[in-house]
């Protein structure tokens, strides 16, 4: 049984809904005790061109998903889940069949935050999820040559009958050069240097990328000077859409504390953090943080992939961020207010912040002019 909230109006009366919004009803059931209806009408009352969509039982299925889309002319596809985990090959095999673009698809954990007397756990499930359809919405679509088959991610859920019916394959990006923005020509190969596997060279002064060694992480993304790649699912100008909605929207949460999480990261995101996932951590850069900072992040935190990442942003992570700590000492900023976070560290695993997360929340915005 599904619980909608009516997508809103165009001024000729008839009803748009370009963005689907599908939430698990479950999610109240679960630690964070928050509101779902509440949520939904939040998200309907707030943004145009949208339809929210509540899913009674467990987290939206394939089936729950096919439904859904079979009802509305969406372009854009926003998942809300109790859990971490979800059903990412039956959804983009599914999303694929409706003609819509599974690069496409934003998936939020909404039912992982503790309940709180001030609303908390409801507040950060609107914020998420607008967050989400922020993303969504600055998706432009891809192209045959941006999407790349690959084996699932072992941490996903697989219904019994996929197992035996789908292919165990989730797609994922693969970044194409842009002709007319790249400065290949005047011998610029900063994307060349950056990318873990060896997967871009020049040719004639042109950036080829080679897809068999491509590991979809995003780090051309993040040292390109010029813009010039394009990378569907996590593009520029998605992840600013992305972060800009997490630190502008007023969805009733104080204390932004930003986590920038890899993907395929699934464990739990502790209640002080607002998690942001990202192909690969590698992908996240410098001027992102600082920009964060600045917009008033009380604290901007990177989570590892850890030491099995084929990218290696372990050590590339914490440079950037010894770097910014050493530059938030010069501004006489408390160096703490970016930092590494990862399993010993207990304010995003199994406890609440630390005395060193509440402190920086009483920060101002970071003042770089």
């Amino acid at each position: 049984m599904q619980t909608s909230v009516e997508p809103i109006a165009t001024s000729g009366g008839a009803s748009v809904s370009r963005v689907l919004v599908l939430l698990c009803g479950d999610a109240e059931d679960k630690a964070s005790r928050s509101d779902i209806q509440d949520v939904s009408a939040w998200l309907s009352a707030h943004h145009e061109d949208l339809r929210v969509l509540i899913q009674d039982g467990p987290c939206p299925t394939s089936q729950g998903v096919k439904t859904a889309l079979e009802g509305c002319d969406a372009q854009r596809l926003v998942l809300g889940f109790c859990s971490s985990t979800w059903p990412e090959t039956e959804v983009q095999a599914v999303v694929r069949r409706a003609g819509l673009d599974p690069l496409g698809i934003q998936a939020v954990d909404i039912g992982s935050f503790r309940s709180g007397a001030d609303g908390s756990a409801s507040a950060r499930a609107r914020l998420l999820l607008a967050a989400a359809i922020a993303h969504a919405r600055a998706f432009q679509g891809s192209r045959p040559e941006n999407m790349k088959a690959t084996l699932a991610r072992g941490q996903q859920r697989i219904s019994r009958r996929a197992l035996f019916t789908l292919p165990p394959i989730t797609y994922v990006p693969v970044p194409t050069i842009s002709a007319t923005s790249c400065a290949a020509v005047k011998q610029c190969a900063e994307c060349v240097r950056a990318c873990p596997s060896g997967a871009l060279r020049t040719m004639d002064n042109v950036i080829r990328v080679d897809r068999s060694k491509c590991l979809s992480c995003g780090a051309c993304v993040e040292a390109c000077p010029q813009r010039a790649v394009e990378f569907p699912g996590c593009s520029a100008e998605e992840f600013e859409a992305h972060l800009d909605a997490l630190l502008r929207t007023d969805a009733g949460v104080t204390g932004r504390a930003i986590l920038f999480v890899c993907g395929n990261d699934r464990a739990p995101v502790e209640d002080g953090w607002l998690p942001m996932r990202v192909p690969c951590v590698v992908m996240v850069p410098t001027a992102a943080i600082l920009r964060s900072l600045a917009a008033g992040a009380t604290t901007v935190g990177v989570r590892p992939c850890g030491p099995e990442c084929p990218a290696s942003a372990d050590e590339i992570v914490r440079g950037r961020v010894d770097y910014i700590q050493q530059l938030l000492r010069l501004l006489g900023e408390s160096p703490e207010r970016v930092r590494v976070v990862g399993p010993e560290d207990t304010s995003c695993h199994g406890q609440a912040p630390t005395s060193a997360v509440v402190e920086v929340r009483e920060k101002k915005p970071l003042k770089l002019a």
